[in-house]
């Protein structure tokens, strides 16, 4: 139970870390009137979006070069074989 904990604890930490890396998140410290600072966390989920849509176009490019590589190399075994 407690690596679980830890594990999802970790996890949390890097989509912090990422998400402030890629401008995701921002934090800001404000001072008020009392002696007690307020801070505050912006989400940007037009960023988060755009992304996260990036990613997708990324990861379908890729699968589609995958495949057609995938279906070259079975051709040429295809043809080596063919040929023997």
């Amino acid at each position: 139970m407690r690596k679980l904990l830890g594990g999802l604890v970790i996890i949390v930490l890097i989509f912090v870390a990422v998400g402030v890396w890629r401008g995701w998140f921002g934090f800001s410290m404000h001072n008020t009137d009392s002696d007690k600072p307020r801070i505050e966390m912006d989400i940007d989920k037009g960023k988060m979006n755009s992304d996260t849509e990036k990613a997708k176009q990324k990861l379908q490019e890729t699968t589609q070069k995958g495949k057609q590589r995938l279906q070259e190399a079975t051709e040429k075994a295809k043809e080596a074989t063919d040929h023997k």
